[in-house]
């Protein structure tokens, strides 16, 4: 009766050491855990698909679904940054909160303003102050040569 009590009691303190263990491991920052969620635009909460999403401590890279899903490794302290072009690129330093539930994103859009542009509707006017611009390509004298001839001082003359 002895034995099997001891036998018992021996793997009782085996799982004991081996889930404290684990419980060690995983919280002095070795554990890779998963971060999940959804993107949205932040203008109207519509989904964001195909946004690259990059673990800078772990060097890791994914891309969200079509429907705006994503998945990645990460653990606690974490920078995970999220972009897509139109977009402004988002970093977040990912804490424990964020790998227990789903962390859902918003990127807002990017605007780039663009220099205004003079539109011209004088055809003859415009024609006259390209025909002055370029008055030296238009003045050079006909020809197949382009004044590249032996008499120019230019090109190989064969002597008979």
């Amino acid at each position: 009766m002895f034995v099997p009590l001891f036998l018992f009691l021996t793997m009782i303190i085996r799982w004991i050491l081996l889930a404290s263990g684990m419980f060690f491991f995983c919280f002095t920052g070795n554990c890779q855990t998963i971060l999940k969620g959804k993107i949205y635009q932040a203008e109207n909460d519509s989904i964001i698909s195909a946004v690259n999403i990059l673990n800078l401590t772990a060097k890791q890279s994914t891309r969200s679904t079509g429907e705006g899903n994503y998945i990645i490794n990460a653990t606690e302290g974490d920078q995970i940054v999220f972009s897509r072009t139109g977009f402004n690129p988002d970093t977040v330093t990912i804490n424990y909160r964020m790998l227990l539930t789903q962390f859902d994103i918003t990127l807002h859009k990017r605007i780039i303003l663009l220099q205004p542009v003079k539109v011209s509707s004088n055809y003859r006017a415009d024609s006259s102050a390209r025909r002055n611009y370029y008055n030296s390509i238009y003045e050079k004298q006909p020809g197949i040569t382009g004044r590249n001839r032996p008499a120019d001082g230019v090109g190989i003359v064969a002597k008979t």
